[in-house]
């Protein structure tokens, strides 16, 4: 099993090109951002996260593309990736040509995280309706899978249309770089088993719930389980948890750290404990 961090850099913690570094010396596998395009003042619902509490710094995060870029010119093997791009909210001609330029230029190291969004201002401020963004995310992802594998694209949906167009460069990846769902619950594990590579639960109680809900959904596609790779994410693994995920089917572990700001000054020492924990599961 694998082992990555997600961050949430802002112009206030440590740059891109100094934690792609620390990681990718320390022996880890990928560094992935998170996304918001921005916060409302007066969030309609809480945050889903640890206690409900916005991650601090979270209406100042960097442009995930910008961010990945950045550490892909500091690093040489470090896998880098999106937790998560919410992929409803962007033109699908515009985000494929996004995607295909940075895994080209990171040398196919990109691995793309999406989920459907909790902020219903943030959703709907892009012209998305909240009741539609499943729906409008799917169509995104055929769209752009349609665009990254023909020569001369075309794809017809109730949501995104578009006839005969050239878009380059291809992603170096074929057919395109792992796209994951970070969703929950039999509808979530449907769309995975229908339109993703892989999986992205958050913590244990969801990564236990969703394994037989993984298996029944693909069952139902007709799809082997094996094919839908796994990464999980927790934000405080112990060497009980890192056993258990590993022996369950997890392919990579994203230790979250959104709530903790690495600075300059303390980016070492955080990661360095960090590295730690996880290092049997490391590669320097």
């Amino acid at each position: 099993m694998d082992v990555g961090v997600m961050l949430l850099l802002t112009d206030e913690t440590a740059s891109p090109f100094a934690v792609a570094r620390a990681l990718e010396v320390r022996g880890f596998e990928s560094l992935f951002v998170g996304e918001h395009t921005h916060m409302p003042a007066q969030p309609e619902v809480d945050y889903p996260g640890e206690r409900g509490e916005l991650p601090p710094g979270v209406n100042r995060s960097f442009d995930p593309w910008t961010a990945l870029m950045a550490a892909a010119t500091a690093t040489e093997r470090l896998r880098l990736g999106t937790s998560i791009c919410e992929m409803a909210v962007y033109d699908p001609i515009l985000l494929a040509k996004v995607i295909s330029s940075v895994d080209r230029l990171s040398s196919g190291r990109l691995v793309v995280g999406s989920g459907y969004g909790w902020n219903v201002p943030e959703i709907s401020n892009h012209g998305v309706k909240f009741s539609e963004r499943r729906e409008v995310l799917h169509e995104n992802l055929e769209a752009m899978t349609a665009i990254w594998t023909q020569e001369v694209a075309s794809y017809a949906g109730e949501h995104v249309a578009f006839e005969n167009i050239l878009c380059w460069p291809k992603p170096l990846q074929s057919p395109r770089p792992p796209m994951l769902l970070g969703a929950t619950g039999p509808k979530g594990l449907a769309a995975v088993a229908r339109y993703f590579d892989g999986w992205m639960p958050t913590g244990y109680d969801n990564f236990v719930k969703g394994l037989p809900l993984l298996r029944q959904a693909c069952d139902e596609a007709g799809r082997d389980p094996s094919t839908v790779s796994i990464t999980v994410t927790d934000r405080h693994p112990d060497a009980e948890r890192l056993a258990f995920y590993a022996e369950n089917g997890a392919d990579r572990l994203i230790v979250s750290k959104v709530m903790t700001q690495f600075t300059p000054t303390n980016l070492d020492a955080e990661l360095d404990v960090l590295a730690d924990v996880v290092s049997e599961h490391l590669n320097p």
